[in-house]
């Protein structure tokens, strides 16, 4: 089993805010052959969204939470195709939180 850790700290323009939004961004994965060759695997991962600060639109604290469950197939050395659903979990302030259900293609190409 094979597992990764992917930390982003993003500053983002938000439309009709005036301020700059920051955010951090961490994705724990894990990936688990199927076959020997290991070109078919079993993928899981979660990634967690924090905004951390105030502005006129975002509110600081937790955004929102990505969980996906799938199938990768390596098709080159640099290259592989993840299929599988992930649940897209969205804290909404003012609103009703929001949950998608969404199947997902990924084609992940390694430079």
């Amino acid at each position: 089993m094979k597992v990764s850790n992917r930390f982003r700290f993003e500053e983002r323009l938000i439309q009709n805010d005036k301020n700059l939004a920051f955010k951090i961004r961490n994705l724990v994965r894990a990936s688990y052959p199927l076959d020997k060759q290991k070109k078919w695997n079993l993928v899981l991962y979660d990634e967690i969204h924090l905004n951390l600060n105030n502005t006129k639109i975002i509110n600081n604290g937790f955004d929102q939470n990505r969980l996906f469950l799938g199938i990768s197939r390596q098709l080159t050395k640099q290259i592989s195709l993840e299929c599988g659903y992930m649940m897209n979990y969205i804290n909404n302030n003012n609103q009703a939180d929001r949950i998608n259900h969404i199947p997902l293609a990924q084609l992940m190409i390694k430079f």
